[in-house]
């Protein structure tokens, strides 16, 4: 953990924002200085408890039947996921900053993906690894959507955006889903299991010198808490808390 810094609002920072960050007195410091110098300019402001990019955008479609337009303005892609995954409002923007030699975007959540995509961008973005969900080794996003163009009967995925849907149920469409992306077919009748994939993958690549292990798919223990976390990272951006503690995580006395 880094060091605590006593600071106010006229003070030249010394450190890099990440050590500053790192400690939580600096951060909560940071914080209650921010919230008295927008309360000072009559400015509205909200504190995010768990997911600030949920805050941010359910905050702008709460504003987007009273204003003829709304913008979030940011540098995380994650906002324009989100608002693509749940925004049903045409009036609403993102506004990708700049950067140097970068100019600044502005985005439609409507865009011109193709329907499959935009209906389970919440799924690709969290199967496919964000802030809080694992990534696959060697397994970019465009894999995982080329995955859904190329089985676009593959309904399993939307058991990720049922928020009655068993644990058990999360799991085997997660399994299904990865089996198709390591390019085995899937049926409803007949799906090999992910841990035959991974053999049989294994196989594959003992006869190549520069395969690395770490592109195997996982094992189907891994897949369990990795399809889990991925449905509780959804849920809350479809508006559904759920307890974490049913969907893979442990609460210890320093948090999950």
């Amino acid at each position: 953990m880094s060091s605590e810094v006593m600071f106010d609002e006229t003070m030249i920072p010394t450190v890099s924002q990440e050590k500053f960050l790192a400690n939580p007195k600096n951060k909560d410091r940071l914080i209650s200085i921010l919230k008295n110098k927008f309360y000072s300019l009559n400015m509205t402001y909200k504190k995010a408890d768990e997911d600030a990019d949920c805050l941010i955008v359910n905050s702008v479609l709460a504003l987007a039947p009273t204003h003829m337009s709304v913008v979030v303005i940011g540098e995380d892609i994650d906002l324009l996921v989100i608002l693509i995954g749940i925004c049903t409002f045409g009036n609403v923007y993102f506004l990708k900053l700049g950067k140097r030699r970068i100019a600044e975007k502005i985005f439609s959540p409507h865009t011109s993906l193709e329907k499959t995509i935009a209906d389970n961008i919440l799924f690709v973005h969290a199967m496919s690894g964000c802030d809080t969900t694992s990534a696959l080794f060697n397994y970019d996003k465009m894999k995982f959507v080329q995955t859904l163009e190329n089985n676009s009967h593959l309904k399993v995925i939307e058991i990720f955006k049922n928020p009655d849907i068993t644990p058990e149920a999360v799991v085997d469409a997660g399994n299904r889903f990865l089996v198709a992306l390591f390019g085995y077919p899937i049926s409803a009748s007949d799906t090999p299991s992910l841990n035959n994939v991974r053999y049989k993958c294994y196989k594959k690549s003992s006869f190549n010198k520069s395969s690395n292990m770490a592109s195997l798919p996982p094992t189907e223990a891994a897949a369990h808490q990795y399809s889990l976390r991925v449905y509780h990272q959804i849920q809350p951006w479809l508006g559904n808390k759920k307890r974490s503690e049913d969907w893979g995580w442990e609460r210890t006395i320093s948090g999950l």
